[in-house]
Formats: C-alpha cells, sequence, structure tokens
C-alpha cells in the first residue's frame, strides 16, 4: 500500500507539474486507446441531468456514503434514447452550483458540458455500480467511460495524498516491530520461562 501511494503522488505531481491535455469530445474519444498523464481528461460532452441518479448507503439510520451519477452523450447526439457513451461519477457530496460550473452551452439533450477530472476506461470498478444505478434511466454503450470531475478544482484534487496515510503505516509497522523485538528479547533473558510459571528468584 506505501509504495502505491507514492506512485499514485509521482503520477500526481507528473499531471500538475504539465497544463491539462487539451479538450476533446466525447464524439471522439476511444476509451480503449485514450492516455494522459494520471489518466486526465477534459471532455466536452452532452449531460443528461433528468437521468442522474445520487445513490445514498445508509448504516441504519446514519448515511456513511453517496454516489452521484450523470450519463453523457456525444455532441451529435439527438435524443436520449441513444446510448450513453460515459458517465460523470462523484463519491461524496456535490451541489447544485458545483455540478451547475460544469455546464458551458445549451445542447439538444441537455447542457454541454465540460468536464476537467479523470478517466477511467473498461476497467473502472464502478461501471458495475453505474450500470445498476442507470438502468433505469439510460442506456449505456458496452464499452462507456467512467469521468471523475475535479469537484474542487484541478490544483486541490491532484494534490499529493499520501503523505498522511504513509507517514501512519510506517509508525504502525515500527510500532509493530518494536513491540515483537521487545517480546523475543524478553523471552532470550535468562530464567524468563520459570518466571513465567511462578520462579521467584
Amino acid at each position: 500500500m506505501f509504495f502505491s501511494m507514492r506512485a499514485d503522488d509521482s503520477a500526481r505531481a507528473a499531471a500538475l507539474s504539465h497544463a491539462p491535455p487539451a479538450v476533446i469530445t466525447l464524439d471522439e474519444l476511444k476509451p480503449a486507446t485514450y492516455k494522459a498523464d494520471y489518466d486526465e481528461i477534459v471532455l466536452k460532452a452532452q449531460a443528461f441531468p433528468q437521468g442522474m441518479i445520487e445513490s445514498v448507503k445508509t448504516k441504519g439510520s446514519r448515511e456513511v456514503g453517496r454516489t452521484l451519477y450523470m450519463p453523457l452523450f456525444p455532441l451529435a447526439a439527438k435524443t436520449p434514447d441513444e446510448p450513453a457513451t460515459a458517465v460523470i461519477v462523484v463519491e461524496g457530496t456535490i451541489s447544485d452550483d458545483e455540478i451547475g460550473k460544469m455546464f458551458v452551452a445549451p445542447g439538444t439533450i441537455g447542457p454541454v458540458a465540460q468536464v476537467d477530472g479523470i478517466f477511467e476506461g473498461e476497467s473502472s470498478l464502478d461501471r458495475s455500480k453505474a450500470i445498476e444505478a442507470l438502468q433505469r434511466t439510460v442506456k449505456l454503450s458496452p464499452d462507456f467511460a467512467i469521468i471523475k470531475p475535479f469537484v474542487h478544482g484541478r490544483k486541490a484534487d491532484l494534490a499529493p495524498k499520501g503523505d498522511g496515510p504513509a507517514v501512519l503505516i510506517a509508525a504502525l509497522v515500527a510500532a509493530v516491530v518494536s513491540a515483537l523485538f521487545g517480546f523475543y528479547r524478553k523471552q532470550s533473558e535468562p530464567g524468563y520461562g520459570d518466571r513465567a510459571e511462578g520462579y521467584q528468584p
């Protein structure tokens, strides 16, 4: 886990050291071959807010998580009866204003959205969840992409995430090693076994 966090932070730093990728339309996007630093994408597509679903997870009466799914269509699409070819996925809370900031122009199906975020292709773990959430509102193309927007802005959402957890993991490992070393050292002391059986020096 520690090394994967470090690698992830390196990718984030690489993305931030460059300008965002050029805007690509959903009409042009080929999910199987799309590549960019940290899989970043700036995508222009038609959004379909009417088909948006917000899934809320609860434990008892307490909310423990929520995820928003918004289908996206190519700019050339004329009707929401056509398959959606991408889905915006936002884990956690997103306000109406934050959603509205993605919309840049009117479209045929819904507002045209320009979304800067992380691209996830066919291997995304969110695909099955998106299919389940949106099954009653839209059809999804077989190779639809997942887009996770920078809700709090590119700089904030690409900031390194691993330092805190890495330090915590290192501290936990050090504590376990120290405890084990102390235990085995005590076992090696003369008379340890006798004391365990009630030995009195």
